[in-house]
């Protein structure tokens, strides 16, 4: 028989056991990440190129630049690339983020000889043929057409740009005119300096064997890269209160989204600001999905979230509302942030979030391909899979008194950005 309301036995010990990463450092600054697993048949290869928005010098260059890497190479159409990858079954693509680019590969270790050599055709011979480039553009342009039109996608742009300014790295406002300046020259001459010339790391999740671990070696040792990832500069503006309402013609809803510049992953706060967000607005349990989803009923879906680039963080809090309700639902929103910094939470409610906290935790280290993830992500921040273990410490020692002087200290009213779109 099932007890639906009788709360299942909670473990106090937050013990987890990360395996070691065989890391492989090359004299010229690249990197090779190994996850060896034995009982996987296929191999997960990541390359991880720093050629983010953060490097490029015309609006759109790094992200048509990562868009057009797999459409076609000096020898090679793009139908005969995905012909060669299909026959073997292998799964490709290319990303983009913003101070990262990256290709991805799902190979079975049998065929790892005969397809890597593929891959390194597409990085180095990469064609950018003008047939396909002027398709990507037409799509692209036809997004930003649609974006227009979405309230949600304008809020964040506003965000970024009331945030950051409007720079060609993290805060650009996308603009049709600048799409249609772009020319493949421009693509060809990034990639010339991000991808065949720039530094790069390598991670593998899989069962390589001796041999296939020296072609991944030789690869990051072949290329003396010219251009390197930027140092680390953290942007430290002041947060200074703004607040714009942008009209969206036929919106039938309002989206907002309310930040500020935030603590970088090396500050002391930043593992319990972690554990602070997810009270806040981080899962359906937060206490602003609780009360202003669930209790007053004026959104869909309300959360808070951190996010961490290279050279800046900042936090956010976005939801969706009805048009008339937008004034209430912020209210409620800055009330239950309030109560945070006015009143210590109940041990019970902390207990939660911390066991589901801990359950994400475990659900994020399950497994080669969710432990290799991790290590691609920490690794833009030169951090070590032993921040997982921080993490849990954090986890395990923040208390109710912690969290109300985390709520004092960055949580006033009159230093948040405000976008509403409606």
């Amino acid at each position: 028989m099932t007890f639906r309301k009788t709360a299942p036995n909670i473990s106090k010990k937050f013990d987890v056991k990360i395996p070691n990463l065989e890391i492989y450092n090359s004299k010229n600054g690249n990197r090779l990440f190994y996850l060896k697993d034995e009982s996987m048949a296929i191999l997960r290869l990541d390359i991880k190129f720093f050629a983010g928005m953060w490097y490029q010098k015309k609006a759109f260059q790094a992200g048509m630049t990562a868009k057009l890497l797999t459409e076609g190479t000096l020898s090679k159409t793009s139908s005969e690339l995905s012909k060669l990858f299909d026959l073997k079954g292998v799964y490709y693509g290319a990303t983009l983020e913003a101070d990262n680019s990256g290709l991805s590969f799902y190979i079975q270790n049998k065929f790892f000889e005969e397809i890597f050599p593929l891959v390194k055709e597409i990085i180095y011979e990469a064609s950018f043929p003008e047939k396909e480039f002027e398709i990507v553009r037409k799509n692209e342009l036809t997004n930003l057409q649609l974006a227009k039109q979405r309230a949600s996608i304008m809020a964040n742009m506003h965000f970024k740009t009331e945030l950051f300014g409007d720079d060609l790295q993290y805060g650009y406002f996308s603009k049709e005119a600048d799409m249609l300046a772009l020319n493949i020259d421009d693509l060809k001459l990034f990639h010339n300096d991000y991808y065949i010339y720039g530094a790069r790391d390598v991670f593998v999740a899989g069962n390589l064997t001796s041999s296939q671990y020296e072609i991944l070696k030789n690869f990051i040792d072949e290329i003396e890269p010219k251009h390197f990832k930027s140092e680390i500069k953290i942007n430290s503006n002041i947060n200074i209160a703004k607040k714009r309402k942008i009209t969206i013609e036929n919106s039938t809803q309002s989206s907002m989204v309310v930040g500020k510049f935030f603590p970088h992953r090396f500050d002391d706060d930043y593992l319990d600001l972690i554990v602070f967000n997810t009270l806040l607005g981080g899962y359906f349990g937060s206490r602003l999905n609780s009360i202003v989803r669930e209790e007053k009923g004026l959104t869909y879906g309300i959360n808070s979230s951190i996010t961490s680039l290279r050279n800046a963080s900042f936090f956010t809090i976005k939801s969706n509302v009805n048009k008339n309700k937008y004034q209430e639902a912020l209210d409620a929103t800055y009330l239950e942030i309030e109560k945070l910094r006015q009143e210590k939470i109940t041990t019970e409610e902390l207990e939660r979030v911390k066991q589901y906290t801990f359950g994400s935790l475990l659900n994020a280290m399950d497994g080669s391909m969710s432990i290799i993830s991790n290590a691609l992500y920490l690794s833009d921040f030169d951090l070590g899979l032993d921040y997982m273990n921080r993490r849990l410490e954090s986890l395990e020692n923040i208390n109710p008194d912690r969290i109300l002087d985390l709520a004092q200290k960055y949580f006033a009213e009159d230093d948040f950005v405000e976008i509403i779109t409606q």
